[in-house]
């Protein structure tokens, strides 16, 4: 289904079927009209749904079913704005817009924010409760919980977070550090959305598939966090004085940085090619989406097909 589709047609694809299994959840909460649904609808539908496309590409090449691609994205989908409402609370981030509107907590307050990030990480959990599948028996679904719930915590976004406080505030940030920051707030629920996939598949005992898949994962998602530092900071150079909030442009400067975004890409890329050399799978969609990742927002020379 997806082979036929073009790449931005795949994620409008996507988008439709992780916000439908959403609004479905949504739909069955008895109190349907509360403040903590209305703050959750605020928040939930919206974003690129990236970590989604990777789920459904790593699906796609392994012969995962929709239904199936659908739940394990959804999942992380409320894993991920969880986390963004968390981090732009006042006593986190202190961040008021969000994806180009007011954060969660200036619309609804603080303990409504608090309350969403809540309930959409054990929706998060719920949602998976539910996957099943010839592929999926008790070991796996086991499995792919347990990817989630690693990455949602304390060896995930959280202990992430509470690094990019620390070190930001004690003013002790160097490479070391943000790579250790990046890897656990950015690279950890990239790399979950790899995984549950992976775990939903017929291929789940390749053990050779999933290391190469988890070096893929690692160079894409700080490739990924990279693009996101790069945005800003491509439109007003002046932002590198100005910003308080340490990355590695302001740690090494622009074109270090774009280097750095070239070398990453260039991993991530040979990683893809040595999956579809070894096993012959159709790698198109990871090919796509690390491409656009690569030149998102940023001036390199790439351009998305």
């Amino acid at each position: 289904m997806f082979t036929k589709l073009t790449f931005h047609q795949q994620f409008d694809l996507i988008k439709k079927q992780v916000n439908d299994l959403l609004k479905k959840h949504i739909r069955c909460i008895k109190v349907i009209d509360s403040d903590l649904i209305n703050t959750i609808q605020y928040v939930v539908f919206g974003g690129k749904r990236i970590r989604s496309f990777f789920v459904y590409s790593i699906g796609n090449m392994l012969d995962v079913s929709h239904n199936q691609m659908s739940r394990i994205a959804a999942s992380v989908e409320c894993i991920h704005v969880y986390s963004l409402i968390h981090d732009d609370l006042p006593s986190m981030d202190n961040d008021d817009i969000r994806r180009g509107e007011k954060s969660c907590h200036v619309v609804f307050g603080e303990a409504n924010a608090i309350l969403a990030g809540n309930a959409l990480q054990s929706l998060a959990f719920e949602i998976l409760l539910d996957l099943n599948g010839k592929t999926i028996d008790h070991e796996n679904h086991l499995q792919i919980i347990r990817e989630l719930a690693i990455a949602s915590g304390i060896n995930g976004i959280c202990m992430g977070q509470s690094l990019d406080i620390s070190e930001n505030n004690a003013g002790k940030m160097n490479i070391k550090a943000l790579n250790a920051i990046y890897y656990y707030k950015t690279v950890s629920l990239i790399k979950a959305a790899i995984r549950m996939s992976f775990y939903a598949s017929q291929y789940q005992h390749e053990k050779n598939l999933i290391h190469i898949l988890d070096d893929f994962s690692k160079n894409v998602g700080l490739l990924f966090q990279l693009s996101d530092d790069l945005i800003d900071l491509e439109k007003d150079q002046s932002n590198l004085q100005k910003s308080k909030k340490i990355t590695y442009p302001i740690l090494v400067g622009l074109n270090e940085s774009k280097e750095f975004g070239h070398r990453l890409y260039k991993e991530a890329m040979r990683k893809i090619y040595l999956v579809e050399e070894r096993y012959g799978f159709n790698v198109d969609m990871l090919y796509n989406i690390t491409k656009f990742i690569f030149q998102w927002k940023n001036e390199f020379q790439y351009k998305l097909e």
